[in-house]
């Protein structure tokens, strides 16, 4: 499973989805971010997910679109997730989400 931590900074969809457009075509996974505008932007099926168990369950390799503090959790809990998943951050973004 591969992962791009999401910062606090600028539209965050957007910036996303031109570095994952530009990657291997893979699942994208919105984890806890609730951003519109990756979801429009993504040329990948998008999936939103709430929970740490719904990782499991997903097609490898997938992007994991995830904000930073809830990137830390996913790792001290990685116990959680079934052994074959690998975790690999591809890049660090700066990123707001934008009003709603």
């Amino acid at each position: 499973m591969q992962l791009t931590e999401i910062t606090a900074r600028y539209d965050l969809g957007y910036q996303a989805a031109v570095y994952i457009n530009q990657q291997p075509k893979h699942l994208v996974v919105d984890y806890n971010v609730d951003s519109l505008t990756l979801e429009f932007y993504s040329r990948s099926s998008y999936i939103k997910i709430k929970n740490i168990q719904e990782l499991s369950k997903l097609k490898q390799p997938c992007y994991v679109v995830i904000k930073s503090q809830d990137l830390a959790y996913l790792e001290s809990h990685f116990e959680l997730l079934p052994p074959l998943i690998k975790l690999t951050v591809l890049d660090q973004i700066s990123a707001d989400t934008v009003a709603k």
